[in-house]
Parts: C-alpha cells; structure tokens; sequence
C-alpha cells in the first residue's frame, strides 16, 4: 500500500542520515576531521529532528482515525494493533528461538557422532582454559593458617 511505502523511503532515509563513516582518511588534517565531525552532529541532530517530526505526525493521524470512528470501532482497531505488536515482537521471536532449539536438538538426537564431537570440543577448551590457570594451594593454605591462627599446626 502506499503508506507502507511511504514509510519505508522514511525509514531508509532516516537510515541514511544516521549512517557516518569514522574513520580518519590518511590525508584529513585536523580541519577537515573537525569538520567531518562538525557534519556529523549536524546530521545526528537532523536525524532525531525528522524522527521526532515523523513521530508527531503517526501519532497526529491516529488520533484523526480515532475521532472519526465510532469508539467500538477505535477499540477494535486498537486491539487489532495491540494484538500486532505482540505477534511481531513476542510471540514471533518466541516461536523461532522455539524452532531453532528443536532443530538443535533433533540434529543432536539423529547424529550421536555430532554430539560427542561437540562435547569433545567443548571438554578440550575447558582442559585448556583450566591448565592456563595456575593455582598455588600451598600459598592459600599458609594464608588461611595464618588467618585462622593454626601456624604452627602439623596438617
């Protein structure tokens, strides 16, 4: 439809504005990174401007559909809206974290090999992460003796 249209060309070119490249080209001197950076606030400004602008304006016509409607017919639209918020950012997300882990799992279940080279994989990095890690008990024993008072105690 056209106001989906509409929207989109605002999102892209909001998109857009907010895109900025930081990096320092070997030739800039310090006046032309100030003024990149210079341009680049100005832009960030531009941005929230026009976002801010497209904001008011949403919230605008919604309010004129809902002043033209009967209530009964503002509340079913706004169920209907509610009930699309949800299904976007819920239940959506929900469902395919869902499908993801049961094709996990179904993978693991049907390939045992899969698993145990996983396990085998993970078990390396452990072993490898814990021999990298140098503990010296006899110095945390002599700390703790210390602490307690036990010094001169035969263990």
């Amino acid at each position: 439809s056209l106001s989906a249209l509409a929207s989109d060309f605002i999102v892209a070119g909001l998109a857009a504005i907010k895109s900025m490249n930081f990096q320092k080209l070997q030739g800039d001197t310090d006046a032309v990174a100030a003024r990149k950076f210079l341009l680049w606030r100005v832009r960030q400004r531009l941005f929230w401007v026009v976002l801010v602008a497209y904001i008011i304006l949403c919230v605008y016509i919604i309010m004129c559909f809902l002043a033209n409607v009967t209530e009964d017919d503002g509340f079913k639209w706004l169920s209907a809206a509610g009930f699309s918020l949800l299904e976007d950012f819920v239940i959506g997300p929900l469902a395919v974290a869902f499908l993801l882990a049961l094709a996990a799992s179904l993978a693991l279940r049907c390939k045992p090999s899969l698993a145990r080279k996983i396990c085998s994989a993970r078990e390396s990095e452990w072993v490898r992460a814990i021999a990298s890690v140098k503990i010296d008990d006899d110095d945390d024993d002599k700390e703790n003796d210390k602490e307690h008072g036990d010094e001169g105690i035969e263990k």
